[in-house]
């Protein structure tokens, strides 16, 4: 039931989007692409110009996608206040969207563990705890591989985790190894 809803859900988004007056007969396409992950009417040369460009990776739905949205979410409703309240309907407010996004896009491995990221993330933040991706790293694989124990074969899975340790645990020593450039350097 779910996946028929979420499929006729993506399938109006895909319409809106068709019926949409774009000067560019590709833009329709690119938004379609980047929203649902649907590249069918991208002109060959747009999907050329991004794979020479070594960006094809952006038109394939990831968690950097739902991490976009997210982003947006949060920017737009931070002006809601920051009473207990306002935090605690935002908080389902933007889960509930990214909990949908994630079903109508088919819920890869990537944009499952981005939701999870997000969803123990929010949990983190409206009970006062620390919000870090190594804290959250943990867990979120856990609760995936629980979900859906085979998810750990498939390439989405772990080149995703793999992403998110890197960041949480490479990136830290990294960033120390070289300083940051001062003004006028």
């Amino acid at each position: 039931f779910v996946a028929v809803k979420a499929s006729a859900i993506c399938q109006s988004m895909i319409r809106v989007i068709d019926s949409m007056p774009f000067e560019n007969a590709g833009t329709g396409a690119l938004i379609k692409a980047l929203l649902t992950g649907n590249r069918t009417s991208l002109p060959s040369e747009l999907s050329e110009a991004f794979r020479e460009s070594g960006a094809s990776h952006i038109l394939a739905l990831s968690g950097l996608h739902l991490g976009i949205i997210y982003a947006v979410l949060k920017g737009l409703s931070s002006a809601t206040g920051n009473s207990r309240i306002s935090k605690v309907v935002r908080s389902v407010l933007i889960i509930s969207i990214c909990g949908l996004y994630t079903v109508i896009t088919g819920a890869s491995a990537s944009i499952t563990r981005a939701m999870l990221f997000i969803l123990l993330g929010e949990a983190a933040s409206l009970t006062g705890r620390h919000r870090s991706t190594a804290g959250i790293l943990w867990p979120a694989l856990l609760i995936q591989l629980v979900i859906d124990p085979l998810a750990i074969r498939d390439i989405d899975f772990q080149l995703s985790y793999a992403a998110m340790f890197g960041i949480a645990y490479i990136y830290p020593h990294l960033k120390r190894m070289w300083p940051e450039k001062k003004d006028g350097e």
